[in-house]
């Protein structure tokens, strides 16, 4: 990695806040979830292996143990308790699951799923069956949460007394473009997420998804190629907004059409035009003319996650340094533009040299043309989502020594944009008669709001269903006219 990218990523987390000593709690979770001492020694692994292994470890740390059971070797995984904080509450049957998380939505025990013969497990339900086929796969002898028989309240397990458990409490809003992880994690660029970030049924909600480095062109030997559609969670798009797809949609196709390749290549690997360009910059400059936009590091995409938290949030605290929602509208209630649809716009009138509207001007200047170029390096020009963003944050100083002066606007045009994109809370572009017009998606907070993320669930049976409301003491007369 160079220089100027550790550089922007080191910037990322400080801007967005995300320091691992402020949320240690969500990544102690992950210490220690399985050791080798956890698998017991016995004879079986020295006539196995003729030596006392009696365990696998991956490459991402997971133990897993050799026993054996009626004469044939299983894997099976250790069983100290993980309640897998990536994952906050149950955003529909999420079959797809394939983490490590072993208790209850109460934190209780889940049982082998050997102990129940005639469960409807089975071995595609493993926990390491990534689609990538990375990992060796082991079988029911583990008792990791799952959803074989696609049960609405998302993946479940037994426990103590047989019972049938959810190991979630369900999300109380559901978002059909996202799942939403807990916010301490993010960005997750260091957080383990290979069971979930290639798996069919995840990518398989989104459109348009652009395989990363399918490509014609002679990619550079420190490419990391990538046989499947997967999201990323590396690189600079990632520091800043979580864990990523690539997409080419209609939006993205018209960006290329509108603005044109020579620009978009001068805005993702510009050339000094002292120097002479490195061998990277000149495979990547080649890249783009060749239309191989996810080799030169030029990819249009899309987040892959959203906050729990931030899809509920109301309001907006001014202490927060990151935003994760998945909010599409603003205070007004006006709807959000696709970012890739306002710099296209943006970068378009600059292009023709029109003085007509002064706020393209200064939206110009104070996204591309601002000095961190955050805002290219980030790549949030190529995002295709209709969302609420929240840019980096500028200071006053920062504010007084960027303005440079201008003929198409005045200082207080700039100073009131400046403040509300860089000051205030999230917010995106919208239409405003016939130009574009940056807003707030939140009010400030008056106080810390309280923020419910599930709904509770009741016992039923030997199983568990959403809790109905309460009935109060005077229901009977609700909507009775009393003399």
């Amino acid at each position: 990695m160079n220089f100027a990218l550790k550089s922007l990523i080191v910037l990322a987390i400080v801007n967005n806040g995300f320091i691992k000593a402020t949320v240690n709690s969500f990544y102690e979770k992950f210490a220690n979830v399985s050791v080798p001492d956890d698998c017991e020694t016995n004879a079986d692994s020295e006539e196995i292996f003729g030596q006392r292994i009696n365990f696998y470890s991956d490459d991402t740390g997971n133990v897993f143990c050799f026993r054996k059971n009626n004469g044939v070797v299983r894997m099976s995984s250790t069983s100290r308790p993980f309640e897998d904080p990536r994952f906050m509450c149950s955003n529909g049957p999420m079959s797809w699951y394939r983490g490590r998380r072993n208790v209850d939505f109460k934190n209780r025990p889940c049982l082998l799923w050997s102990s129940f013969p005639n469960s409807t497990f089975d071995i595609s339900d493993s926990s390491s069956s990534s689609y990538s086929m990375k990992r060796i796969l082991p079988d029911e002898y583990e008792n990791f949460c799952r959803n074989p028989d696609e049960n609405p309240l998302g993946p479940w397990c037994h426990v103590e007394g047989g019972l049938k458990v959810p190991c979630f409490e369900p999300c109380r809003l559901s978002s059909s473009d996202f799942v939403c992880l807990n916010r301490d994690g993010f960005p997750y660029t260091d957080v383990e997420m290979s069971d979930i970030l290639d798996l069919p049924q995840l990518i398989g909600v989104f459109k348009n998804v652009h395989l990363m480095y399918e490509s014609r062109f002679v990619i550079p030997i420190e490419v990391d190629r990538l046989s499947t559609k997967s999201c990323i969670n590396k690189g600079s798009i990632a520091s800043f907004f979580g864990p990523w797809i690539a997409v080419f949609d209609e939006m993205a196709k018209d960006f290329v059409k509108i603005i044109g390749r020579r620009v978009l290549r001068d805005l993702c690997a510009p050339i000094d035009t002292i120097e002479p360009p490195s061998r990277s910059k000149g495979i990547h400059h080649d890249a783009i003319i060749e239309d191989e936009l996810t080799v030169a590091g030029c990819s249009f995409w899309r987040r892959c996650f959203s906050s729990c938290q931030d899809d509920l949030s109301t309001c907006w605290k001014k202490e927060n340094k990151g935003y994760f929602g998945s909010k599409a509208t603003t205070l007004s209630g006006k709807s959000c533009l696709p970012w890739t649809q306002v710099s296209s716009e943006i970068l378009k009138m600059i292009k023709s040299n029109s003085t007509s509207y002064e706020t393209f001007h200064v939206y110009h200047d104070l996204l591309f043309n601002d000095p961190s170029q955050l805002f290219v390096e980030s790549r949030l020009f190529m995002n295709t989502e209709s969302s609420c963003m929240l840019l980096h944050r500028r200071d006053d100083s920062d504010m007084r020594s960027s303005f440079t002066g201008s003929s198409s606007y005045t200082k207080g045009t700039w100073m009131t944009e400046f403040k509300k994109m860089f000051q205030e809370g999230p917010g995106c572009f919208v239409k405003h008669n016939k130009t574009l017009q940056f807003e707030s998606c939140f009010s400030e907070c008056e106080k810390t709001p309280e923020v419910v993320l599930t709904k509770p669930l009741c016992p039923e049976g030997n199983t568990y269903s959403i809790c109905k409301p309460k009935r109060g003491d005077d229901w009977l007369n609700r909507g009775r006219k009393v003399d």
